[in-house]
């Protein structure tokens, strides 16, 4: 087995994996319904950009792929009722040392019941609403309506989150990148997609 842990906040390599080899590994709890994904090393052979052939480790919520041998930010992952699934593939040419992730469960990441907001956006254009009171939390999960999308323009038409622009007492986390405090309508950010 490839994993050395598939509980707690912290899931790292334990060693190589053997020609072929599979290695699965599912996390969940309760009240979590996000975590943040971090690599602390990687060096996976598999073909880049999408890393579809060689190695590669794969998210089973989003089908996201990694490899090569720069770690990509921090993301955040929405968890469904089943877990995070987690998978690595190698093809058994052995060429790269593998991977260090950490995953931080995100405490209180669950909508609250009756909350109206998160869903998963696969259009090119979309209009996201968070909640309007504190205590609650939306997970919108975006996927490329196309291959060739490699960025994501978000225009602000209101934005106010945090008290007195303090991310602890609230954020937006986009790409890894928290945003809080105030900005002006029509404001732009971007985010990068893999």
């Amino acid at each position: 087995m490839c994993w050395s842990a598939c509980e707690g906040p912290a899931l790292m390599r334990s060693g190589p994996c053997h020609d072929f080899e599979m290695s699965l590994c599912s996390l969940q709890g309760p009240g979590v319904c996000a975590v943040e994904l971090k690599f602390d090393d990687l060096d996976v052979d598999g073909h880049m950009p999408r890393c579809e052939a060689g190695d590669a480790v794969q998210l089973g919520s989003t089908g996201e792929r990694f490899c090569g041998v720069e770690p990509p930010p921090p993301i955040v992952i929405p968890i469904t009722t089943e877990g995070l699934r987690m998978e690595f593939y190698s093809n058994g040419h052995r060429s790269g040392t593998g991977f260090a992730l950490q995953l931080t469960q995100i405490e209180n990441s669950c909508p609250k019941k009756g909350s109206a907001c998160g869903d998963t956006i696969s259009q090119e254009r979309s209009r996201l609403e968070g909640p309007p009171v504190a205590g609650g939390a939306c997970l919108y999960l975006l996927r490329k309506f196309d291959e060739a999308v490699c960025q994501v323009q978000v225009r602000f038409q209101r934005f106010s989150v945090g008290r007195n622009g303090a991310c602890n007492q609230g954020r937006l986390l986009i790409a890894g990148r928290s945003l809080c405090g105030s900005r002006n309508p029509n404001s732009i950010g971007m985010a990068h997609s893999a």
